[in-house]
């Protein structure tokens, strides 16, 4: 009976996905754009990150909405450059190597950005290869797939993934997030074994879901001790940058870390 139940839920979530991919597809031209020319194609990619958390949380889809779009794709980068390119969309790198498209300004949502990244170079990956670097090369290879991200997006929070023509979702760890409010790192064994260098973005984003109203385990007030102890500045300015949180880094260490970590 709970697989059953689970089976609806989940059919109900993905129906929820389409609806609202639906919805800004009409509202944002770029957007809708690159989904009918990825759906032409017949890659497989997946929308992952914040949209799938906004829908999965039951706001209103009128509302904000997501403050972008990310979408991996299973192909070469040459490939998404093609791609992009014979859309003749403006398109600039993102910071991790992907493409980052901004929308037109003619769009309802203007702002929201739309990141591409290829299925190969989530890098984050290469931590999941380090902790089980004794696997085969066949089973090394079986690491870089789309049921894998939501544990190498580090965050509880962030890892949904929909794989979109597959109608296949991976939100298990989300879902737990958004109905406890809590918020855990999902593999804390692969990310000690990897030395991830942008583990201060980690901090960043924890700290934002902490103003946001969700508890952190205690994985996570060590992760923020441990970089704001590293690379204040750098935190303080992805915050302010990416989400115009204006703190300053050491009354959060003084105020809120302490009450934390003996």
């Amino acid at each position: 009976m709970y697989g059953l139940f689970a089976y609806i839920i989940n059919m109900f979530e993905k129906k929820k996905l389409n609806n609202a991919l639906k919805y800004y597809r009409h509202h944002q031209e770029y957007l809708n754009k690159i989904i009918g020319a990825l759906n032409e194609s017949k890659l497989d990619y997946a929308i992952v990150g914040g949209f799938v958390k906004y829908v999965l949380s039951g706001d209103d889809i009128i509302d904000s909405g997501p403050r972008d779009f990310d979408i991996v794709v299973n192909c070469t980068d040459e490939a998404i450059l093609l791609l992009v390119e014979s859309l003749e969309l403006p398109y600039t790198r993102n910071d991790f190597g992907g493409i980052k498209i901004k929308p037109s300004e003619n769009d309802t949502f203007a702002g929201k950005d739309i990141d591409i990244w290829t299925l190969e170079s989530h890098k984050p990956f290469e931590a999941l290869e380090s902790l089980y670097k004794s696997f085969s090369p066949y089973k090394l290879k079986a690491i870089r797939v789309f049921s894998n991200i939501p544990t190498t997006a580090w965050i509880s929070l962030d890892g949904a993934t929909w794989v979109v023509n597959q109608n296949k979702l991976y939100s298990k760890n989300t879902k737990k997030s958004l109905k406890t409010k809590t918020v855990f790192i999902t593999n804390m064994k692969a990310l000690n074994s990897y030395k991830y260098e942008n583990r201060f973005m980690i901090a960043s984003k924890l700290i934002k879901y902490y103003y946001l109203g969700y508890d952190l385990n205690i994985d996570c007030w060590r992760i923020i001790k441990d970089e704001l102890g590293r690379e204040p500045d750098k935190i303080e300015d992805f915050l302010n940058s990416h989400y115009n949180y204006q703190i300053s880094w050491q009354s959060f260490i003084d105020e809120k870390i302490m009450q934390k970590i003996s």
